[in-house]
């Protein structure tokens, strides 16, 4: 299963995305980064993150440009799953929604767009939404019941 998601020059909001899916319970064998140039930071390193929820997923960057242009003519030959498309800019968001093959687009919608920010777990989980963009359908978010992190009582 590949699981596609915009890159951003913010490392956490391409990392919160990914990590928000494998709380709705996709469990990627691929990830794929969808960016405009080559990441100035090291996004491999989120395999060693999803290792701690026991998925064993191959990280990969596919670089595609900065203009709309690129992206509509390369999108249609990408194979993904799914694809958060939560990161990055909106106009590579916007493409993806139009030009891209893909029939599960997602989005993770936070009133308070700030906080996206800050690592994962920081906003409280029920302040999250996730939407199938295509469906309109909301997908359920729960975080697992063995999470690590999961708060005590």
């Amino acid at each position: 299963m590949i699981l596609g998601t915009l890159g951003s020059n913010k490392l956490v909001t391409t990392t919160n995305a990914i990590l928000t899916e494998v709380f709705t319970g996709v469990k990627p064998d691929k990830i794929l980064i969808l960016s405009e140039e080559t990441p100035e930071r090291d996004y491999t390193k989120i395999s060693n993150i999803l290792k701690l929820f026991g998925i064993n997923s191959s990280i990969a960057i596919e670089v595609i440009g900065k203009w709309i242009k690129e992206w509509k003519d390369k999108l249609p030959r990408i194979k993904m799953d799914i694809i958060d498309i939560t990161p990055g800019r909106k106009y590579m968001a916007l493409a993806t929604y139009v030009y891209s093959n893909t029939q599960e687009i997602r989005y993770v919608y936070l009133k308070e767009e700030s906080e996206g920010y800050r690592v994962f777990g920081y906003v409280p989980f029920h302040d999250l939404v996730v939407y199938n963009v295509r469906s309109g359908e909301v997908i359920d978010f729960d975080p697992q019941k063995d999470c690590f992190w999961r708060e005590r009582s």
